[in-house]
């Protein structure tokens, strides 16, 4: 046990885990629009990386990694919330095309930002809601087919 609880375990699949996110959210297309079908896959292939040890279960660990990650790499100023202020002054438009539609999406409060628990909330809500007998495990297949329905 590392001094904060987790197993050694824990930390390494944690650690993979950023490593293949990172990876994962690098490669990611933009598409028009989150609810299409590009950025449909693009999720579905984000959330196949985060599990990182391919048992086909994504953990809880493992999905907070994912997100984490993918949060810090939009929030390109460090200031905790993610909107055009991160895009670099070349690629404005590439930047743009990736995180308009998610800001769309998810901005909850209508500030054209996005906090890391507006851009997270969708997630962590299918998870919590797919995790049936709360052991902070999920069927990698519940959590895509909740993707691809949409719900």
């Amino acid at each position: 046990m590392t001094s904060t609880g987790f197993s050694t375990r824990s930390v390494f699949i944690g650690t993979l885990c950023l490593c293949a996110v990172t990876a994962a959210t690098l490669n990611a297309q933009a598409g028009p629009d989150e609810g299409t079908d590009d950025a449909k896959q693009r999720r579905i292939k984000m959330l196949g990386s985060a599990d990182t040890n391919q048992d086909n279960i994504l953990t809880k660990a493992e999905l907070t990694a994912l997100l984490e990650v993918s949060f810090g790499r939009m929030d390109r100023n460090g200031n905790s919330v993610v909107n055009m202020d991160d895009a670099p002054k070349l690629g404005r438009g590439k930047y743009a095309a990736i995180v308009s539609p998610i800001i769309e999406e998810r901005d909850t409060d209508g500030d054209k930002s996005l906090s890391y628990d507006e851009f997270s909330s969708p997630l962590l809500k299918n998870f919590v809601e797919s995790d049936t007998d709360k052991d902070n495990m999920v069927d990698l297949s519940v959590m895509i087919e909740k993707i691809k329905s949409g719900t």
